[in-house]
C-alpha cells in the first residue's frame, strides 16, 4: 500500500516537473521578448512609452558633460510655455532625434520658435525649432543605462547573457531538486526507522 503512495508521489512530482520547466521557458522566451522590444524601440529612436514618459538613447556627445553618450534620457511632453530658456528638449529635425539646450525662445507673431545648442558644440543649432518638432522636455537622464542596451545590440552578447541567465537559474532548480528529494528520501528513511 505504501509503496502505491509512493508511486503515486513520484507521478505527481514529475508532473509539477514538467509544467515548472513549460513554465520556465515560456518564462525565458517572454523575457527575451521583451528585451528585443525594449532594445528595438529605443534604437530606433521611436523612443520607449511607459506612463507619458519617453525613454530615449543618447547616441552623441553633444550634450557633455550633463547627458553623455550612452545616457538615457527620459522625457515628457509639454505645452509651448512650460519651454523656457536653458531647459533640454528633444526633438526631431531631419529625421533625426536630436536632445540639445534651448538658448533662446522666439514668439513672432504668436509662432514660437526656439533657439537650440549642443552643450558642446560651438555654435548654435542652424534651423530654428517649432513646438511641433519637439518630442518632450528632459525629466531625468539615467546614466550609462544606454551603454548596456547599446552592448545587448550586439547579438552575440545578448545570446551570452541569456545563456548565463539560463545556467543560472538551472543550477538553482536543480540545488532545489537535489534539496527536496534528500527531505523525501530522509521522511521514507524516518517512517521505515520508525516502523522498525
Amino acid at each position: 500500500m505504501e509503496h502505491d503512495g509512493s508511486i503515486i508521489r513520484k507521478q505527481r512530482y514529475k508532473k509539477r516537473q514538467t509544467i515548472m520547466n513549460a513554465f520556465f521557458i515560456i518564462l525565458i522566451v517572454l523575457i527575451y521578448s521583451l528585451v528585443l522590444i525594449i532594445q528595438n524601440k529605443i534604437q530606433k529612436n521611436d523612443g520607449l512609452k511607459i506612463f507619458g514618459y519617453q525613454f530615449y538613447t543618447i547616441s552623441s556627445e553633444s550634450m557633455s558633460p550633463e547627458i553623455n553618450k550612452g545616457d538615457i534620457i527620459v522625457i515628457k511632453k509639454c505645452e509651448p510655455l512650460e519651454i523656457e530658456e536653458g531647459d533640454i528638449i528633444t526633438f526631431e529635425a531631419n529625421n533625426e532625434i536630436v536632445t540639445h539646450r534651448v538658448k533662446k525662445v522666439n514668439n513672432i507673431n504668436g509662432k514660437v520658435s526656439y533657439i537650440t545648442k549642443g552643450d558642446s558644440n560651438e555654435v548654435e543649432d542652424t534651423n530654428y525649432v517649432y513646438y511641433e518638432q519637439i518630442i518632450g522636455k528632459k525629466v531625468n537622464v539615467i546614466s550609462n543605462l544606454g551603454n548596456i542596451v547599446l552592448l545587448l545590440n550586439n547579438k552575440i552578447v545578448l545570446v551570452f547573457c541569456i545563456l548565463a541567465i539560463l545556467i543560472i537559474l538551472y543550477k538553482i532548480r536543480r540545488d532545489n531538486l537535489k534539496s527536496k528529494m534528500r527531505r523525501e528520501k530522509k521522511k521514507i528513511e524516518d517512517k521505515r526507522y520508525i516502523k522498525q
